[in-house]
């Protein structure tokens, strides 16, 4: 169903309702299973996933009869109470196990409801909003509810929300409500006022009343009021916890202190809620890791290591601080007796679980860690900032030490620092360690350096602070713009991928369970909406029907807080399907399951027919109309066969390639320039040539491989506008043209999908224009034993004159020695269009060139041995070549040609007798 609905439907009813056998449906699953690829653990929800996806073409032939896309039966999406929601707090709690790398992701491990880590981004849109206040528009009671933000969990999408009336906490969609969220505190200036402490307020959904160009949205402590203030240093300035600029310093009206000491509570309110909810999803993480960890994260070890005191080795004792999955050892943080005893560095990664190592837990207590300290958990703490500065002073960091190993910073070029968290490491602490060399590189990058957990995830676009995103190799099938072998991927996604549940096109996972169980949610939510607004509108009847509604008060007020809700009501019921232009980036907030954007989600995807894999159809270019018509068989492209973006380009270079192929003459190989045609581009506006579709190609600008059967139409096109009827060139392009027809667009070629493009009526246009040429040439010569001409007009009406044989003109030897150049077919066609000296043949050196005007022949000025530095614009214009050369004087050639004097200025020739005085 339209959304990608909950219900299902088994064989038999989809065999009933296209009128065949249950048994022959059956066995048509069993093969469209092989087709589609789709992952086992997922097999379970196709036949709903087919109700808003494109089939899977079934190999035997259809009948008689019956459309190559089956119809759909119509499938009533059953909107039943969903199971209660778990709690995203409690979701993160980690089921403890004293085994090494049991945190390991899985898709059935996602699928019970447990993270299988910690996603936090304090710096995100949704990130930010955590400790500020915020106004709730309560639509049942319709009124605004107080409160604050406690936490953020990016797997539901939700925020949970304190309410100041009676402490309720509750777990809330935000995109679902009207809000009123605090933003930066600020000091606003309005005219006729002082400063006054203030905070940008961010309402959504955002109507005329709050949003306007230029301007923030504020409301004013101390006294509850709100304005739209000019969004400029002259009206609005950082509060920087009530410090005084020197801009506000000028205004010499006095500010209210009342209203500033209200600012600085709520800021610091603000920051002691955010940075609890820091040290929050900082201790889960370090639960995740030290579960991965084996529990020996901050235990203190007795262990052998057979590199101390080598050969003899030591037995020595350190902490546990970090765990490597990929290297499978720990870092261990030596003691002072061991560092002073052998002299080594503090901290070095070592898998001290061997057979020889015999290692002991010092520690008394037993079990993991339960109250790790700040330094335990300074490598899960991030965001310790407010937003730019704006909200007060930055915190300094817990200690200026190595994130990894809490050991202080030296100060040498092996320290890297993280440009997005300001987390710094030792280079031996890193996972995997830096050698000096690889440092080196990294400072004399010129992007700054960006540790793993602060690198987005490929697959969800998420920041994992538990293992950080991981190198994983890209799959075949993956378009990847910069084209890298590798992406990064979180601990939640790597499993996603081994089971090919991602988009081939954004490298977007996506996951059928967790998108049909917000659908649930989201469909009862909609019913228990719609049974409220009936029981209010039968309510409001019976009170008009006893006339027991005059004189009520409005319950909303008039209060100027609520000046945005006189239009927000025609904001909130637009479509909950919005699309979005081709091209534009995608937003990460867009692939959620309870998105209103269409087209980037579960609920809107269809199959490769390559290589199996589902693509969102916003992310392959598919408006909803298009995607509809491809489900019923309908369009024109897709229809026949989809492709996603990886296929379509390996595609797109194999048409190219059989293109180029059956281009015989390489006359449509590469562009044409000035030199091959001086007057191409004053005829043909818009040319294009198989080197410049390759290119495109391969950068995948060509999102279906129709656009390459245009681009060829457009090419012959142009050579038949250029070239005139019947000529060499004009033939060749349609001989072309028909044998790519055949071979390459035809139903059984690989452009079988590939429609007439909007330049196959200029084509068919060009092709009837010479049928008409021929037919007038018939009409206007008429070959006979005499040439009879026709005049067009007078038509057989014409005298027929009788022509004697053909003389053959007299060619004069010529007088310059010349070459003769044999070349290749391809090298003769260009150097066809080039200038070539007639004496060496080259075309090089063509600014030395002078040209007969007679003859018109080419030579070299140094071939010709004329002094062209020293000729005038009009002399070389009017040079004549040693063929041609005829006395200036007299115009005639003497019958001695020794008599000739040639100028060394102007290389002109005049007869000795001739001149004056004569020589």
């Amino acid at each position: 169903g339209d959304g990608g609905g909950g219900g299902a439907v088994s064989a038999a009813a989809y065999a009933a309702a296209l009128g065949l056998d249950s048994s022959a449906a059956a066995e048509g699953s069993k093969k469209k299973s092989k087709k589609k690829k789709r992952p086992a653990s997922s097999q379970s929800k196709s036949s709903s996933k087919q109700t808003s996806r494109k089939k899977a073409r079934s190999k035997s032939p259809q009948p008689p009869g019956q459309p190559k896309y089956p119809v759909t039966p119509k499938i009533h999406e059953d909107i039943i109470r969903p199971e209660p929601e778990s709690d995203p707090e409690t979701a993160l709690d980690v089921k403890k196990s004293g085994s090494v790398g049991h945190g390991k992701a899985s898709v059935p491990a996602a699928r019970s409801g447990k993270a299988v880590t910690v996603h936090w981004d304090p710096n995100s849109p949704e990130g930010k909003r955590v400790g500020f206040s915020i106004r709730i528009f309560d639509q049942d009671d319709e009124e605004w509810r107080e409160g604050r933000v406690l936490r953020y969990d990016p797997g539901s999408c939700k925020h949970k929300i304190q309410y100041a009336d009676n402490d309720e906490c509750r777990w809330l969609r935000l995109k679902h409500e009207i809000i009123q969220c605090g933003g930066d505190f600020v000091w606003a200036l309005v005219k006729g006022f002082a400063w006054w402490p203030a905070q940008v307020l961010i309402c959504e959904p955002a109507t005329e009343t709050t949003r306007k160009e230029g301007y923030v949205y504020v409301k004013f402590f101390g006294a509850e009021q709100v304005a739209m203030v000019k969004n400029s240093p002259d009206n609005i300035r950082p509060f920087r916890n009530g410090e005084i600029d020197s801009v506000i310093a000028k205004n010499k009206k006095k500010r209210n202190p009342k209203a500033i000491k209200e600012a600085k509570l709520e800021q610091e309110k603000t920051l002691e809620v955010r940075n609890e909810a820091i040290r929050f999803y900082a201790r889960k993480a370090f639960d995740f890791a030290n579960n991965d960890a084996g529990n020996f994260l901050g235990k203190r070890i007795q262990f052998y290591n057979s590199f101390i005191n080598y050969p003899a080795g030591d037995t020595v004792i350190g902490t546990v601080k970090q765990y490597s999955s990929t290297q499978k050892k720990w870092l261990i943080l030596y003691d002072t007796s061991t560092l002073v005893k052998h002299k080594i560095d503090p901290a070095c990664w070592f898998n001290f679980v061997q057979k020889e190592c015999h290692y002991k837990i010092v520690d008394k207590a037993k079990g993991p860690k339960k109250d790790p300290s700040d330094d335990e958990l300074a490598p899960y703490m991030f965001g310790s900032t407010i937003g730019d500065g704006r909200n007060g002073p930055r915190d300094e960091p817990i200690k200026k030490s190595c994130s990894s190993c809490s050991q202080p910073l030296v100060g040498s070029l092996t320290e890297l620092t993280c440009s997005r968290c300001s987390h710094t490491f030792h280079s031996a602490c890193c996972d995997p360690p830096l050698s000096l060399k690889a440092v080196e590189n990294i400072l004399n990058m010129e992007e700054p350096w960006i540790c793993s957990k602060c690198t987005p995830c490929a697959g969800c676009n998420d920041f994992d602070i538990v293992f950080g995103t991981k190198r994983y190799p890209a799959p075949p099938t993956l378009f990847t713009k910069d084209g890298g072998s590798s992406i990064q991927l979180c601990s939640r996604c790597i499993p996603l991928y081994e089971s090919d549940q991602y988009c081939p096109n954004c490298c977007h996972c996506w996951d059928d369970f967790k998108y049909q169980k917000v659908q649930r949610v989201l469909r009862w939510q909609r019913k228990l909406k719609e049974d409220a607004n009936e029981e209010n509108t039968k309510n409001q009847a019976k009170k008009r029907k006893r006339g027991g509604e005059e004189g009520e008060d409005d319950p909303m007020g008039d209060d100027e807080e609520d000046a945005h809700l006189d239009d927000v009501a025609a904001v909130c019921h637009v479509d909950n399907e919005e699309t979005v232009a081709y091209g534009m980036v995608a937003d990460p907030s867009w692939y959620h399951p309870d998105s209103s954007v269409w087209g980037f989600n579960e609920g809107s995807m269809l199959i490769c027919d390559s290589c199996n894999l589902w693509v969102h159809a916003g992310c392959a270019g598919l408006t909803k109309e298009e995607y509809e018509k491809t489900n019923r068989g309908e369009h024109p492209i897709y229809s026949k066969e989809f492709l996603c973006r990886k296929c379509c380009v390996v595609r797109c270079q194999s048409l190219i390639a059989a293109l180029n192929k059956e281009d015989q003459l390489g006359l449509f190989a590469v562009p044409v320039t000035e030199q091959m045609a001086p007057t191409y581009h004053d005829v043909i506006k818009n040319p294009i040539d198989l080197q410049t579709m390759l290119q495109r190609a391969n950068k995948g600008e060509y999102h279906n491989y129709a656009w390459i059967r245009e681009l060829f139409e457009l090419m012959v096109t142009n050579a038949l506008v250029f070239n005139r009827p019947n000529s060499a060139f004009w033939k060749e392009a349609k001989r072309y043209h028909e044998a790519c027809m055949s071979k390459v667009f035809s139903e059984i070629g690989m452009g079988k999908a590939a429609p007439a493009g909007k330049h196959a009526d200029a084509l068919r246009e060009a092709f009837e224009k010479a049928k008409r040429w021929r037919e007038a040439e018939k009409e206007r010569v008429q070959k006979d034993d005499t040439a009879e001409k026709k005049d067009l007009v007078a038509g057989a009406e014409v005298a027929a004159v009788k022509l004697g044989p053909l003389v053959t003109p007299e060619d004069v030897p010529s007088c310059v020695p010349f070459v003769n150049v044999r070349l290749k077919a391809v090298d003769a066609f260009f150097s066809s269009w080039m200038d070539c000296c007639f004496c060496c043949g080259s075309s090089g050196a063509s600014d030395t060139m002078l040209f007969c005007v007679d003859c018109g022949e080419a030579y070299h000025s140094f071939c010709a041995n004329a002094p062209i530095f020293s000729m005038s614009a009009s002399a070389a214009a009017s040079w004549r070549c040693p063929n041609c050369k005829v006395c200036e004087i007299t115009g005639d050639v003497p019958e001695d040609e020794t008599m000739l004097l040639f100028c060394e200025m102007c290389d002109r020739a005049c007869t000795l007798t001739e001149l004056d005085p004569p020589l």
